[in-house]
């Protein structure tokens, strides 16, 4: 580390002592016993330290070591080879269209960003975005959460975090965290879903427009008497839209319930009605 100064202009100058201190509030020592002539100085600095600052203060002396005093002192950053430190995952969410990641913030003064990466694991010949990518990068702030909505369904996520500090040092990535997203959910309407008492056949009729969307697997109807617990009463195909039953109960409300299940292995809608079961006598 190299410093300079403006050179005094007496004509008994006779040098200059160069003193050095580790932070604002110690004393000033000097660098070497001896006074130098010119007006700068070369010195080396143990960058083991933690502090990240060095102060250092210029005194100069004339042929009779008369002294001036201090110097303003000279403020400079001390070289960092120190990486941040490392931060960790305590914690993620898996919900529908979104991961959220949380973790151990970072409180490093010389902190400068916090780098988010993240890359897919293959699940067939055509993924592409298998390389890591930084998804977000966190400049100069002091963030501990992210939530990720560019994640698609039912894919393994790998995800990092890497901190640079001023100085350009990198932490340690993270121990990589691997989530799987689940199918996200579609919402599929059922729709005109009715109940009517045959007087006749003395059945409850229910009926519904038959939903369109190619990935519905099976529709099931549950039913749920008073006092009971709900059941499936029927399991249908996707394009069926009536259905009869005739309850043992008469004079009473059921509960009927109409869900799409998906092709991927999950329920994407409901809808339900209540009809008291009356039939005259």
């Amino acid at each position: 580390m190299r410093i300079k100064w403006d050179a005094n202009s007496e004509r008994d100058m006779q040098g200059y002592y160069v003193f050095m201190a580790n932070d604002s509030a110690s004393a000033p020592v000097r660098r070497i016993k001896e006074f130098i002539t010119q007006n700068a100085f070369t010195d080396s600095v143990d960058v083991t330290l933690l502090n990240h600052k060095i102060y250092y203060y210029v005194l100069a002396i004339d042929r009779r070591f008369n002294h001036s005093s201090y110097s303003k002192v000279l403020v400079l950053k001390r070289p960092d080879i120190t990486p941040p430190t490392q931060v960790a995952f305590n914690d993620y969410t898996v919900d529908d269209h979104k991961v959220t990641l949380k973790w151990g913030e970072n409180i490093d003064e010389d902190l400068a960003s916090t780098l988010l990466y993240r890359r897919s694991v293959p699940t067939s010949a055509v993924d592409s975005d298998t390389a890591w990518t930084v998804i977000a990068d966190f400049k100069k702030r002091r963030v501990n959460t992210f939530t990720d909505t560019t994640v698609q369904e039912k894919r393994i996520y790998v995800y990092v975090l890497m901190c640079v500090d001023e100085a350009g040092n990198q932490a340690e990535p993270t121990k990589p965290l691997v989530i799987e997203t689940p199918f996200f959910v579609r919402k599929i309407n059922i729709a005109d879903f009715k109940a009517t008492i045959d007087q006749t056949t003395k059945q409850i009729v229910l009926n519904w427009q038959a939903p369109t969307d190619p990935g519905i697997d099976k529709l099931y109807i549950f039913r749920q008497a008073p006092g009971d617990k709900l059941s499936v009463l029927r399991e249908l195909s996707p394009t069926e839209s009536t259905l009869s039953d005739r309850p043992e109960t008469e004079n009473v409300p059921y509960r009927y319930v109409i869900k799409t299940m998906m092709k991927d292995g999950y329920y994407a809608s409901t809808n339900e009605l209540t009809i008291s079961y009356t039939i005259p006598k």
